[in-house]
């Protein structure tokens, strides 16, 4: 009897009959584990319009979750290509970008699963460019923004939404992908609306796992980004705008000269391709925080309102799927939670910092070998944390601070991190970014004080 080989179908996408369901249909083949058929749903805040979901914009746009979510499933049995059901077709940008999330946002996956890499896999050819007016309106519209409640997205919600007449005739729409408890106190604290989408993954996915087939990182940021696409077609947003900063385009391991980035999906090398893969759908979908690096943005958000402070929520242990094992608020003892604490900790006193954490994690000495994993490149963590150059800038601001110097923390990273390579870039805007003028000119009043502020600083202690 011949081999069965490994094979992955996205067949189709279907909104339900009142327009508030979105479901994501595939076929997956597992040599050992057999055939599945494997559903996924995604449930929108309100009803599609009918002429939106009739258009082509909507169709591009449902087309592209389809396949970007499909990497959950695709990863059961990691084929070496995809097929499409019958209807189901991509543009040459579509799919660039959708190429490129096999490959580049699978890298940790496929390193994990030891699959090889690059792993690059073969999608459909393209159907010829499609052209299509916007999905409703004229001009940006309102402003759409997927928000996580981590430090940078409620960052953004609070500048954005404190200074909305500026950008949009409306106050931004914050979005939530799941039920988020934190995502509604950022709500509350900027006095912004709140819509909720949910993700219901197949529950057959979890059952293939647990009988061996293959499991690992997706690029989950891909996905919720289309989500937040297709509700703002359905609320007119015309928008959506992203908090992914510069940060999140370094790769966290290089491999046999092979880069992997575990925020690949947040990258601005994949924010270009769907930029372009949606163009004709008329959502603009940008990245307002690109411009600039963690530093710079926790420098901001030491100076956001405090009720923003006693909301956000950054710990990826306070998400995690499993509530058995999910940590009730903030953990102190992972990667996020270190690196989002270096990050703030030289624009904030230790009582600040520990009025939000519950403790003080610099002054514990135990936690030592994981702040180290932030400063060197062969170590750092696949967890979405920022620069290690920025690591390393703090790490030296921190050790010149009479508030922090004494932490036995301070003292281990001032003795064994490596010296920043260019300490005062990490404060400066990048030019690397597709942030419209207007939105810039927002944050950068917002950002680029507190930056200039370190910079000084940090220029000073050169000279000591």
């Amino acid at each position: 009897m011949p081999a069965v080989l490994a094979s992955f179908e996205v067949c189709s996408w279907a909104l339900g009959p009142g327009r508030e369901q979105l479901e994501l249909t595939y076929a997956v083949e597992h040599p050992t584990l057999g055939r599945h058929r494997l559903v996924e749903r995604i449930a929108l805040p309100v009803a599609v319009p009918a002429d939106i979901a009739a258009g082509e914009p909507f169709d591009r746009a449902a087309t592209l979750l389809a396949v970007a979510a499909g990497v959950s499933y695709f990863k059961v049995a990691a084929p070496t290509s995809v097929s499409f059901g019958e209807g189901l077709a991509l543009d040459p940008s579509g799919r660039a970008a959708m190429s490129a999330l096999y490959d580049e946002g699978l890298r940790e996956f496929s390193y994990a699963n030891r699959l090889g890499l690059p792993r690059p896999v073969g999608l459909p050819p393209a159907a010829g460019s499609r052209t299509g007016g916007g999905a409703g309106g004229a001009g940006r519209g309102r402003l759409l923004i997927p928000i996580g409640a981590g430090r940078d997205s409620s960052l953004l919600a609070a500048v954005l939404g404190a200074a909305a007449a500026g950008v949009a005739a409306e106050p931004p729409l914050l979005l939530a992908i799941g039920d988020n408890p934190y995502a509604a106190r950022v709500a509350a604290a900027t006095g912004l609306d709140l819509v909720v989408a949910g993700r219901v993954i197949d529950p057959g996915l979890l059952e293939l796992n647990a009988r061996g087939a293959f499991n690992g990182h997706v690029p989950v940021t891909a996905i919720n980004s289309l989500v937040a696409v297709i509700v703002a077609c359905a609320t007119g947003c015309r928008s959506v705008v992203m908090a992914n900063e510069r940060s999140a385009s370094q790769p966290t391991r290089i491999v046999d000269g092979v880069e992997i980035n575990h925020q690949y999906s947040k990258s601005f090398a994949f924010e270009r391709l769907l930029r372009a893969a949606l163009e004709p759908s008329g959502i603009d979908y940008f990245s307002a925080l690109r411009p600039w690096g963690e530093l710079p943005i926790a420098a901001a958000f030491a100076r956001a309102p405090r009720a923003v402070h006693e909301a956000f929520m950054s710990c990826n242990r306070a998400f995690v799927r499993d509530p058995s094992r999910r940590s009730a608020g903030w953990c102190g003892d992972c990667p996020k939670c270190r690196s989002v604490y270096l990050s703030l900790a030289p624009f904030m006193d230790p009582a600040e910092l520990v009025s939000i954490f519950g403790r003080d994690l610099l002054a514990d000495a135990a936690q030592t070998a994981g702040f180290l994993d932030l400063v060197h490149p062969d170590a750092k963590p696949f967890e979405c944390v920022g620069e290690i150059d920025e690591a390393r800038v703090a790490a030296a601001l921190l050790a010149a601070d009479d508030r922090w110097r004494a932490h036995p923390v301070v003292g281990a990273l001032a003795a064994a991190a490596p010296p920043p390579t260019s300490a005062t870039d990490a404060f400066v805007r990048s030019a690397g970014h597709a942030v419209p003028p207007d939105v810039l000119d927002v944050l950068a009043a917002a950002v680029d004080p507190p930056a200039e502020i370190a910079a000084q600083r940090l220029a000073a202690l050169a000279t000591r």
